[in-house]
């Protein structure tokens, strides 16, 4: 039997009081994923492995599926700053080779889905070239009725916003940009839309999650680049058992917790957006460690954790995807409020 589209997730808050039950009612079916940068690539790759659980994606200044394959050289020239040496035909087969070999969902899962695209004018960290690939891959297997694609904003690589973070052209930390733009806004709207205005976040709404309970079997977070806890933001109405969609939203390299501390969380404006509109949005953390190949606290979408890293064999696609059903299903887990 085909079980209903709206699950009950249990959540320990752990506030000043004693553990008290807080009971969610999410729509399987009004999910999404979302990210910056490297956290991009992640989000466009997951879309792609994990597609039969997502309506949908938010990518800004990402890249196409499997484009690094599983070398760093290719990631830091190919997928970033030469967008001509992408063969798009090629990682389709890449993306199909995943599908045929059981990895990856069906690549007719992704037909009727959205995807809102962005990259700024002035990105010179990921070109916008790169993102006209993505554009292309999408293309082929998605209607471009259901492709929203932003490529004249004047924006460095950033995360776009209406008022917080740098001048608009600037590159740099926190790679959060004041361009008069709300792509958070816009990115939801298309995807899980027409949405309400934007409100106001809710400081006490922001909770965080161990990490470690949905890794698989035998690592711990730190073995696979990860921080110890993920942020969930649960809207208000959401606590009072409204009916409530979800956003996975992945930072880019640079923006972990000791880079940048919250200021991705809470200052890219999903919080607004989403307490207005009843979304659970979902904020996993990575980690540096230059040993392991990640200096610079990326997802992995060029293989620092394995060949395997864009299917759902990855260890972090694994974890993210037990992440997500750890809220969907019927699971009772302990979260702090931050």
């Amino acid at each position: 039997m085909q079980m209903p589209a709206v699950y009950c997730a249990i959540m320990c808050i752990a506030l000043l009081s004693p553990c008290v039950g807080m009971t969610l009612n999410l729509d399987k079916s009004s999910v999404v994923v979302t990210g910056l940068s490297a956290g991009a690539y992640f989000a466009s790759q997951f879309h792609v492995a994990y597609s039969g659980s997502l309506i949908g994606a938010g990518i800004i200044a990402g890249g196409p599926y499997y484009c690094a394959g599983d070398d760093v050289a290719i990631a830091t020239t190919t997928c970033m700053i030469a967008p001509e040496a992408i063969d798009v035909d090629a990682l389709i087969a890449a993306a199909q080779f995943c599908v045929d070999s059981e990895f990856c969902d069906p690549l007719g899962r992704l037909g009727p889905q959205k995807v809102w695209l962005f990259s700024g004018t002035k990105d010179t960290v990921v070109a916008p070239g790169v993102m006209r690939k993505l554009e292309l891959f999408y293309s082929k297997l998605i209607p471009p009725t259901n492709i929203n694609s932003t490529f004249t904003v004047p924006a460095e690589h950033s995360w776009p916003t209406l008022t917080l973070g740098n001048q608009c052209s600037y590159k740099g930390s926190p790679y959060i940009n004041k361009c008069e733009y709300d792509a958070s806004f816009l990115m939801l709207d298309y995807l899980l839309g027409p949405l309400n205005a934007t409100g106001t976040a809710v400081t006490s709404n922001l909770h965080t999650v161990s990490q470690a309970q949905f890794m698989p079997i035998g690592l711990t977070p730190s073995e696979a680049c990860l921080g110890p806890d993920t942020f969930v933001y649960v809207p208000t109405a959401c606590q009072q058992g409204a009916l409530c969609k979800v956003a996975i939203v992945m930072h880019g390299c640079l923006q972990t917790l000791d880079d940048i501390g919250t200021h991705f969380i809470t200052d890219i404006g999903m919080n607004d957006v989403a307490e207005a509109n009843n979304i659970v949005l979902i904020y996993p953390q990575a980690v540096r460690d230059e040993l392991r190949g990640n200096p610079n606290g990326c997802f992995d979408w060029w293989g620092y954790t394995g060949p395997d890293y864009a299917s759902k064999g990855g260890v972090q696609m694994l974890f993210v995807h037990n992440l997500l059903e750890g809220l969907l299903t019927n699971t009772a887990f302990n979260s702090s409020a931050v």
